[in-house]
């Protein structure tokens, strides 16, 4: 016969009814034909009492209560049950804890397969009509008695092909734009418990909701977690610490006169140079003081600043100091860009050039001092 249907509450032999009624063999096979589709054949019933969950880190573990088909035959444990592991030896010896159904004692029991210590899991029996085991879990025991779990239990599913699609859900019951909605939700409630706005599309505003929805933090600690995008490994995204944005370095640097024909035999006796680095933006002090100016001629700067300006970080700033016959009246510095250099530059009274003219080394001599502070942005 090509085609039967089952369970006609009559004996009679009337159309697919079976005179001799139905055996247990035909139920099973209709359970496990509808639910088994797992590997094993058999599995637990999700989202019902405790799913069967095995627990605990010692002997007796624990299994759950729930439901279970094992080769299609119906299971249930109305209450928690313990399984003794024993402890080994030599040796971690890995368990299973199974369901075991066994035809000859018509049961199906929660049952340990032992492992031989220092080997894997032992297998599972399967010989339909004889015994057949599913998996709960897998058990690693330590020869101190403690057991680490691998829960491996398979769950009974009714879309025999694991997926779902217009024939097996109607058009209005699940929509993309609820599928769509649930997702987004689900992401930014991780992030706020907001929901979200799936109408936007590019990744900057999507990111920037879930920013902007996060909770507010006055007082961060060093260890917090900032998103950055690395620009040197492909645009990437990935994270720093609130420490290493905030932090300020500080230190010291040895400040030095140069001329830019030549700095041959200059002297000091006073030469210090102090800095602190804030993110890019970098303070700094310098104190020179000459003993001789030996015979240094053209253009002066001075040179050996900590750190490296960027092509746009230069500011001016007033310099105080003192010589023996100044020709000028005011004297301003500025970082060149791109370098670790400061530019000098001389300022007469009546003059109209407010950036002045380069200092020069005719217009120093042995005593000279320059004391003066600024800021740049490094790169």
């Amino acid at each position: 016969m090509a085609e039967k249907s089952y369970l006609w509450e009559t004996t009679t032999g009337t159309g697919d009814s079976d005179v001799s009624g139905y055996d247990d063999n035909t139920l099973f096979q209709i359970f496990r034909s509808l639910f088994c589709r797992t590997s094993n054949l058999g599995g637990v019933t999700p989202d019902f009492q405790n799913e069967l969950a095995v627990s605990g880190t010692s002997s007796p573990l624990s299994v759950n209560t729930g439901f279970a088909l094992v080769y299609g035959i119906p299971y249930s444990n109305s209450a928690g049950l313990g399984v003794t592991v024993p402890t080994p030896a030599v040796s971690t010896r890995i368990d299973r804890i199974v369901l075991r159904a066994s035809w000859s004692a018509e049961t199906v029991r929660i049952t340990r397969i032992a492992g031989t210590e220092g080997a894997g899991a032992p297998s599972l029996t399967q010989t339909a009509g004889t015994t057949w085991d599913i998996p709960l879990a897998q058990a690693s025991i330590t020869t101190g008695g403690i057991i680490t779990l691998t829960d491996q239990r398979e769950w009974l599913i009714a879309v025999g092909d694991l997926t779902i699609d217009s024939t097996k859900l109607a058009a209005h019951a699940v929509t993309v734009g609820k599928q769509a909605q649930a997702a987004a939700d689900t992401m930014l409630g991780n992030f706020t418990g907001s929901t979200a706005d799936i109408t936007a599309t590019a990744v900057a505003t999507i990111l920037a909701q879930y920013v902007h929805e996060a909770t507010s933090k006055a007082s961060p600690v060093s260890s917090d977690e900032i998103l950055l995008v690395d620009t040197e490994a492909s645009n990437v995204l990935k994270k720093t610490t609130f420490a290493a944005v905030a932090s300020v370095t500080t230190g010291t640097f040895t400040p030095a006169l140069a001329g830019s024909v030549s700095s041959a035999g200059i002297t000091y006796s006073a030469q210090s140079g102090t800095y602190a680095k804030i993110g890019s933006l970098v303070l700094y002090t310098v104190a020179v003081a000459l003993s001789s100016k030996g015979t240094a001629s053209g253009n002066l700067t001075i040179t050996n600043l900590p750190y490296t300006a960027n092509a746009s970080g230069s500011f001016w700033t007033s310099v105080a100091w003192q010589t023996s016959s100044p020709t000028f009246v005011n004297m301003m510095a500025v970082v060149v860009n791109l370098s670790t250099t400061i530019a000098l530059r001389a300022i007469a009274s009546a003059s109209t050039n407010l950036a002045g003219d380069p200092l020069t080394a005719a217009e120093i001599d042995n005593g000279t001092e320059f004391i003066f502070s600024g800021w740049y942005i490094t790169t």
